[in-house]
């Protein structure tokens, strides 16, 4: 029932009566604070779901007098939506489906405040043309390894693993014969220069920052190419493991038990400190050992397992 659905999001993911809402079908929507929670930033309600939401759609939640995004990277409003169901299909497995669809996928609904542990894997498709295109755009081959990182996150600082990290990670891949795309919006722009800062000038030759510069096609189709994918929790994560990449999942302040990527060429890294996960912006403690502490010979070893040597 409706009365359920709503205590399971008031119990089990500390929602309060003003951060969801319903459309005009009836369908669950987390209001822009509600998304917070869950790392979304939006300025319009996000429909729970798992399969993204097209034009047709944006006319159900007209009575709250606002425009629907939808999906977790559910791109913009007033555009299609890209299908990827990772936040809808996490809330929607947890609430029995919300209008059954969950069920029909054969999802079990928990009764209790644990996270769902059977989840559909989305898929993206992306288009050879496209890809030869953006290659060609950015003026970018793929003959070496690719390694992808997006070292961005708009939730907050809280879930950005260490630029010093990041870069220490690239050098070594660099050296490898590997070369790294840097991918994000534009605000991810300082980050990503402050990762090719860090690196050698011979290394610079072989790292690519398209940071601000691809439109949300593009890196899809960019990332498409890519061997493995490391990423903050963020949207890019989803999309990488939407396009079923190998993706090294980092997380600081949230945790992988609500927002996973998925599929299964994923290796989920963290570190247990006791304050974490706490889903701050910014870590209150002032020194986010969480992220810091979580070694670039972890994620080395996560992407030697993931793309070994003799995929060469």
């Amino acid at each position: 029932t409706n009365e359920e659905q709503e205590k399971v999001l008031r119990e089990a993911f500390g929602l309060n009566e003003t951060e969801y809402t319903r459309d005009q079908r009836g369908r669950l929507a987390l209001m822009p604070e509600g998304a917070q929670k869950f790392g979304i930033e939006t300025e319009v309600p996000i429909l729970i779901d798992e399969k993204g939401f097209t034009r047709q759609d944006l006319s159900d939640l007209s009575g709250l007098g606002t425009t629907l995004v939808g999906g977790v990277g559910g791109a913009i409003a007033g555009q299609a939506a890209i299908p990827v169901p990772v936040l809808g299909a996490v809330i929607g497995a947890t609430l029995g489906g919300g209008a059954g669809k969950a069920a029909e996928e054969g999802i079990e609904a928990l009764p209790s405040n644990t996270p769902p542990h059977q989840i559909p894997e989305p898929r993206l498709q992306f288009d050879p043309e496209g890809v030869k295109t953006a290659l060609a755009t950015f003026g970018l081959e793929k003959e070496n390894r690719i390694l992808a990182i997006c070292p961005g996150a708009e939730f907050g600082d809280s879930k950005q693993w260490p630029a010093e990290h990041f870069a220490a990670t690239c050098k070594t891949k660099i050296d490898e014969g590997w070369h790294v795309w840097i991918f994000g919006s534009a605000k991810d722009a300082e980050v990503a220069d402050a990762i090719s800062g860090m690196l050698s000038e011979q290394q610079r030759r072989n790292c690519v920052n398209l940071a601000g510069k691809t439109s949300l096609a593009q890196a899809i189709d960019l990332l498409s190419v890519a061997e493995a994918v490391i990423s903050n929790d963020s949207g890019l994560m989803h999309i990488a493991a939407a396009l079923d990449k190998p993706t090294v999942a980092l997380y600081g302040s949230t945790t992988p038990d609500f927002t996973p990527p998925l599929n299964i060429k994923s290796k989920l890294l963290f570190t247990d400190i006791d304050c974490r996960p706490c889903f701050q912006r910014e870590c209150p403690l002032r020194h986010k050992k969480c992220l810091w502490e979580l070694e670039p010979n972890r994620v080395l070893a996560a992407i030697a397992e993931l793309a070994p040597a003799e995929n060469n």
